[in-house]
């Protein structure tokens, strides 16, 4: 049997497998071994493989994807960019500006460098008096996120 003749075998073999786990995923490799008169290891070896193409297929469909995401929010920022450059008057353009950084805030998220959240990290140290901790407290209160760090 020629290389040829033993990859298409092989891609005939692999198909089948797909399609029962298709139909019922929690079949077990030897069940399918046993109708497709192979043994486990060489059905453990082809499912390995299938999962390997579908991860890398994947990968690239979410890297293409992204790509095209971020390309239209580039073209709506330059549109905002030229229809703010068309405005005049201390107000005219607010609402371009508004939308331009919306954009860039979603961009920043598909990048992963969006954060908006600061924290501020509260330790109140037991030498203060009982009226500055009082308004360390009511202070840091005033800000959304206050993540206590207690002294150990």
């Amino acid at each position: 049997m020629n290389n040829q003749t033993a990859r298409f075998k092989k891609l005939q073999r692999q198909t089948r497998i797909a399609k029962v786990l298709a139909k019922n995923p929690y079949t077990r490799h030897d069940e399918i071994a046993d109708m497709l008169n192979v043994s486990v290891t060489t059905v453990n070896k082809d499912v390995n493989e299938i999962n390997t193409a579908l991860n890398q297929e994947t990968m690239i469909s979410t890297f293409i994807h992204r790509q095209r995401i971020l390309e239209e929010i580039n073209s709506k920022k330059r549109l905002c960019s030229e229809k703010f450059a068309q405005c005049r008057g201390a107000m005219a353009g607010t609402r371009w500006i508004e939308e331009w950084t919306k954009l860039i805030e979603k961009e920043a998220k598909i990048l992963g460098i969006y954060s908006p959240d600061r924290k501020i990290i509260a330790h109140i140290d037991t030498s203060f008096t009982k009226e500055q901790r009082d308004a360390a407290v009511k202070a840091a209160l005033l800000v959304e996120d206050v993540i206590d760090v207690s002294s150990s």
